[in-house]
């Protein structure tokens, strides 16, 4: 697989309360990224694109059912949360795409196409 986390210590060092699973997958033509961001407000989302570099950031806000001091056990995750991914080539930032649908963000990032290594130049007369 072409990609890579940008951080490789980015658990150590999050202040994050959680992390979406996110699935990346590399084919030809682009790279497919599959987010698990249920309860995450399409409003609060935010994709950001530089060269080869993509940041998903959001948050997923604690949805109160009874008062803050009568909980007995909270196990579902909450919180601003951000992921880096750093890509070996770079992005078509004019061709990418998000679709959220049932709580899972789906990114596709077309690969910028490399301009041919050589290139035959027309030699002109003077």
């Amino acid at each position: 697989m072409g990609y890579r986390p940008f951080d490789p210590f980015e658990d150590l060092t999050s202040f994050s309360s959680w992390k979406p699973p996110i699935d990346v997958c590399e084919t030809d033509a682009c790279f497919l990224l599959r987010a698990e961001v249920p309860g995450v407000e399409r409003s609060s989302l935010q994709l950001r694109i530089h060269g080869g570099k993509l940041q998903i950031s959001g948050e997923r806000k604690f949805d109160r059912v009874c008062e803050e001091d009568r909980y007995q056990q909270v196990e579902s995750f909450h919180g601003k949360f951000s992921r880096t991914f750093l890509f070996p080539t770079e992005i078509d930032r004019d061709a990418v795409a998000a679709v959220l649908q049932d709580g899972v963000l789906t990114i596709t990032l077309p690969k910028r196409r490399a301009h041919p290594v050589h290139k035959k130049v027309k030699i002109e007369d003077g």
